[in-house]
């Protein structure tokens, strides 16, 4: 997931929101395509959009300046409509790129409540949990909310998994095999589940299993037409 203000501005978000099907992608770790916007209910406060961005020291002016700039173009949108969550998304990340966690989790958060069927508030909000403020029980929640918002979306699983298998919580025995193998029954298509979970297989030294998986996954790329895939895995497979 993406560090740095020059690499998060609201100039590398190339978005399209309407308010019935948007395609929308967070610089997160999410990118989202033709989900329903389905509102929840409004939470009782709105958070203050108007602050000020505030930058870290390892932020240069130059960067700063545009961040605040781009920070005045989201909040008068808002202004004109407090529902607008590609806008709410987009503060949140400029937020955090400055190094103001706290803001940006509290418009995502805003958001989430807003609109529980779409994951990306919710994906966004577990790359913070997971990477930045460590707090890795609610980035296990936030990325298993953003799964029941959009379950055929591969990268909350992916992300789950990375979770459970490179920080100090495992989310308990058998989990991180479990969510991949989750993942991979709600997107058939996804190779790259197949492919980690071969791999999770082969360092676990489940040769058997890992030798099974490669198999499927050489087959679904295959089935998909991408035969330079399928060499690869190959490739990999044969290791």
């Amino acid at each position: 997931t993406k560090t740095g203000a020059a690499s998060s501005t609201l100039a590398d978000v190339q978005v399209d929101l309407s308010t019935t099907t948007p395609q929308t992608s967070s610089t997160g770790a999410y990118t989202i395509k033709s989900i329903p916007l389905t509102q929840g209910t409004k939470p009782a406060s709105v958070p203050n959009y108007k602050q000020a961005i505030v930058c870290t020291s390892n932020i240069t002016a130059s960067q700063c300046t545009t961040l605040q700039s781009e920070a005045v173009t989201l909040q008068g949108r808002i202004a004109k409509n407090g529902q607008d969550l590609l806008s709410w998304i987009n503060l949140g990340t400029l937020h955090k790129a400055a190094g103001d966690y706290q803001a940006a989790i509290t418009y995502w958060q805003y958001m989430a409540d807003m609109y529980p069927t779409n994951p990306v508030a919710f994906g966004d909000l577990g790359d913070m949990y997971t990477n930045f403020v460590k707090d890795y029980p609610k980035a296990e929640a936030n990325y298993l909310a953003a799964i029941k918002a959009y379950p055929i979306d591969p990268a909350p699983y992916k992300n789950l998994f990375v979770l459970y298998t490179t920080t100090s919580y495992t989310g308990g025995a058998g989990a991180a095999e479990a969510i991949l193998k989750k993942g991979i029954e709600a997107n058939p298509k996804a190779v790259d589940l197949e492919v980690t979970l071969a791999r999770y297989y082969k360092t676990s030294g489940r040769a058997a299993d890992a030798k099974a998986q490669f198999d499927a996954a050489i087959k679904n790329a295959q089935a998909q037409g991408n035969t330079a895939l399928a060499s690869q895995i190959q490739e990999e497979a044969i290791q």
